[in-house]
């Protein structure tokens, strides 16, 4: 992230949430202040170029953020219907003049999809308030949310093989009933040097690692499929569907039914 992010000022300008939906409102638009799309559900395609005329594009779905410069085109299209949130905002320095901030253009990653998941509600319930206090929070909530892209950029850049090779095995036993400590000695470490050295690499700990992915899948799955709350609890590596619930409530401030019917088509 360059340096300029931490003196800039951020002016908050509107924030737009969606249920889930087919298409955009507009696919094709030039936007005069600086957009971020974060889909809460589904997926969508999207182009654009920045100011170097240097083409962008890809395809976002939850835990990515999609960022446009004022005045750049932003093409995009719903691939799976889609829940998501619009921010608008303008960057200035200390002078009060607007930063480029080029860095953000593109699509990044959010490794804590907790927190995302988090700050998408907060928005939500901040929606259509524009009173002094309530613009401030949303440019506050935006912050945050940048900055946890910029995290997860910045852990990537952390090389350790091992807890790399850690968190494809955490994901690929996700579904499974399993101790960490079963994971920690495969690499020869006890559990306090391995949640260290996973921390180090990734962020979090291997806990909060393994819950992320498995909260992930059980929202497609509440969203997607008809599974009973049981069968996605064991489908996901729980013991039971009043522990899914309990996980739900205390990090989606949500029970997983009151989830389905929310998100679901």
């Amino acid at each position: 992230m360059s340096s300029d992010f931490w003196d800039a000022s951020i002016e908050f300008q509107v924030c737009s949430c969606y249920s889930p939906r087919a298409e955009f409102v507009s696919c094709n638009s030039i936007f005069q202040s600086w957009v971020l799309v974060a889909p809460e559900s589904g997926a969508f395609e999207w182009n654009s170029h920045n100011k170097a005329g240097v083409k962008m594009s890809g395809q976002a779905r939850f835990g990515d953020i999609v960022c446009i410069a004022p005045g750049m085109p932003f093409n995009r299209h719903v691939t799976q219907h889609m829940a998501y949130i619009v921010l608008q905002w303008h960057f200035y320095d200390k002078a009060g003049q607007p930063l480029p901030m080029e860095w953000l253009s593109g699509q990044s990653q959010v490794g804590d999809t907790l927190r995302l998941q988090a700050i998408i509600e907060h928005v939500r319930a901040l929606e259509g308030r524009r009173d002094g206090w309530s613009m401030r929070r949303l440019g506050h909530l935006l912050e945050e949310l940048l900055h946890l892209a910029w995290q997860t950029r910045q852990e990537r850049e952390v090389h350790d093989p091992e807890m790399r090779q850690a968190a494809l095995l955490l994901r690929q036993r996700a579904g499974e009933n399993f101790s960490m400590a079963e994971i920690s000695s495969t690499y020869g470490l006890g559990p306090v040097q391995f949640t260290r050295r996973f921390r180090a690499a990734h962020g979090c700990n291997p806990i909060e690692f393994l819950t992320q992915i498995r909260l992930e899948k059980a929202r497609k799955l509440l969203v997607e499929s008809s599974r009973t709350v049981e069968e996605i609890a064991t489908e996901c590596g729980w013991a039971s569907g009043a522990y899914l619930s309990s996980v739900f409530k205390q990090h989606l401030r949500q029970a997983p039914g009151e989830f389905r019917k929310r998100h679901r088509v």
